[in-house]
């Protein structure tokens, strides 16, 4: 049978339960084999992702789908429903120019009937994207807004921290108590010992390593552990750094790596050249390194307004909507690259660019 028949299947579910109990990704596959057969198709795989959310693609399963298209394996990818792919308007938007425009792969859909090898294909893509972004919103402000209420009802959200633990007994709004767990009140008590007589953040492991003392989650003790117990027991308080913001010279910095990113300069690059240069910020003595100069760049673009990228993160820190953004960005005389208008997506996507200023 002819490569461009081949096709690749993927799954994706968002919880281990899900993935282990549910009907949720057997569902997804009796689809996919079915909408095969009906259309002639030669499905070599079905590629799974069990507990992994929507909201980007750094997903195992997903990697080796990319995997299985661009070694030549497989032409097309085919999905049960468009959310299983992703629910971000960018990654959709980026998966489409990589690799699902201009007939280079196919994505085929089954229940949205989406087929990417015609413009009107991708139309109905991009429209259909935009719905799961504003569900998988919805989702993450209505948890939020839960629990939020829960805290200011008196709940506890997340493990019990080190020295205590959840007993059986709830309290008169039904949650459960705290209460000292005491192995690990005695590991905090050896710790202030350990401490007290000079002991280094090192030492102090290796004795409660010795003694049995496990912690709380990880396998291992790790030195950030031990100092946040110091300094919740008063034994140890940490050095006040200024802000990154209060550096005196954040922005000749940060102009020199905007600078370097303009002329095509990568993240690492512009470490190096840093680095090489000499360039340090005020009371910084660190090599740069690819995140750091990258953190850099974020906080030295979002405070020009003169650019695209700066005025919209200033206004959507205020609460402007997208198209509020754009709407000031066009009246400002900011163009976008291709257009000459700032849709909600175009403006999104200028704030995920992270103050790169080749925008």
């Amino acid at each position: 049978m002819e490569l461009r028949r081949k096709v690749v299947g993927y799954c994706r579910v968002s919880t281990d339960q899900q993935a282990d109990h549910g009907i949720s990704i057997e569902s997804q596959r009796q689809q996919i084999v079915s909408y095969c057969n009906r259309n002639n198709l030669d499905l070599i795989d079905v590629i799974v992702d069990g507990g992994q959310s929507g909201k980007d693609l750094d997903r195992p399963g997903f990697k080796k789908v990319i995997h299985l298209l661009e070694s030549g394996k497989a032409y097309g990818l085919v999905i049960a429903k468009l959310d299983r792919l992703s629910r971000s308007i960018g990654d959709i938007c980026k998966l489409v120019d990589q690799y699902f425009s201009n007939q280079h792969f196919a994505l085929l859909s089954v229940n949205e009937n989406i087929d990417t090898k015609s413009p009107t294909g991708r139309l109905h893509l991009y429209l259909i994207s935009v719905f799961a972004q504003i569900e998988r919103e919805s989702i993450v402000e209505r948890v939020t807004t839960a629990i939020r209420h829960f805290q200011a009802q008196g709940g506890k959200v997340g493990c019990a921290p080190y020295g205590w633990r959840y007993s059986l007994r709830l309290d008169e709004r039904g949650n459960r108590i705290l209460e000292e767990d005491p192995q690990q009140q005695a590991a905090i008590r050896r710790i202030g010992e350990l401490f007290d007589t000079g002991k280094s953040v090192r030492e102090i492991i290796e004795h409660l390593t010795a003694e049995q003392f496990p912690p709380q989650r990880a396998k291992t003790w790790s030195p950030n552990a031990i100092w946040r117990i110091l300094q919740k027991t008063g034994k140890h308080t940490p050095k006040a750094r200024p802000l990154v913001e209060h550096r005196k010279n954040l922005g000749v910095v940060g102009e020199r790596a905007l600078d370097l990113r303009a002329n095509g300069k990568s993240y690492r690059e512009i470490a190096r050249e840093l680095n090489r240069e000499g360039v340090r910020l005020a009371q910084r003595n660190k090599q740069w390194q690819a995140a750091s100069v990258a953190d850099l760049i974020d906080r030295t673009a979002t405070k020009d307004t003169k650019t695209a990228y700066g005025l919209a993160y200033q206004l959507r820190a205020q609460g402007k909507s997208l198209r509020e953004i754009g709407r000031t960005l066009l009246a400002e005389g900011h163009r976008p690259q291709r257009g000459d208008y700032w849709h909600a997506a175009t403006v999104r996507n200028l704030l995920l660019t992270r103050g790169d200023t080749r925008v």
